[in-house]
Order: C-alpha cells, then sequence, then structure tokens
C-alpha cells in the first residue's frame, strides 16, 4: 500500500503521529485496544489534534484515563465516527 501510494512506511503508530499533523486513533471491532494504543500515541502527538474513534472507550474509567493522557501530553482530543466524513454519508445528507 505505501509503495502504490508513494508513502513512506513507518516502523510504529508513534513514528506515524510525529510525522502527520493529525492522528486518528483507529481499532476496529477491537474498541478496548483505545487506551493503550493513546498510552503509545499521545506522547509523540504531543501539540496535535486527536480523533479517537468512536467509542471513546468502554468505559468510564477508560476514557477517563484517556483524557488524563491526552492533558498530560498536551494533546485535544476528540471523539466521533469515522464515518461521519465518509464521501456516502456526504452524499446522503446532501
Amino acid at each position: 500500500w505505501c509503495e502504490a501510494k508513494g508513502v513512506a512506511r513507518a516502523a510504529s503508530a508513534e513514528e506515524v503521529a510525529q510525522q502527520s499533523d493529525v492522528v486518528i486513533v483507529l481499532a476496529p471491532d477491537n474498541i478496548e485496544a483505545h487506551l493503550d494504543l493513546c498510552r503509545s500515541v499521545f506522547p509523540a502527538a504531543a501539540g496535535k489534534r486527536v480523533m479517537v474513534d468512536k467509542f471513546l472507550a468502554t468505559n468510564v474509567a477508560d476514557a477517563g484515563q484517556i483524557l488524563d493522557l491526552a492533558r498530560q501530553n498536551g494533546v485535544q482530543v476528540f471523539s466521533a465516527s469515522a464515518l461521519r466524513f465518509a464521501v456516502e454519508v456526504e452524499a446522503a445528507l446532501a
């Protein structure tokens, strides 16, 4: 995929976060992974905006930890559905 798109392959999620303007934390079918992904990505994404795909977490405690991590690392975090920006949804709303 990277070669076909002309994009350098990153060695880790942290490297992607460092080299990106914004970050999306997305773990389809595994929302439980959001907290661990945020733990690894937020330090590298300091000062950036991070979207965590809905749902933010599976429980209030994990959600609180994600928000605490965001504050500690200077990350502007929000949670929404990635489908909100899908062309098909935009067409349906038009």
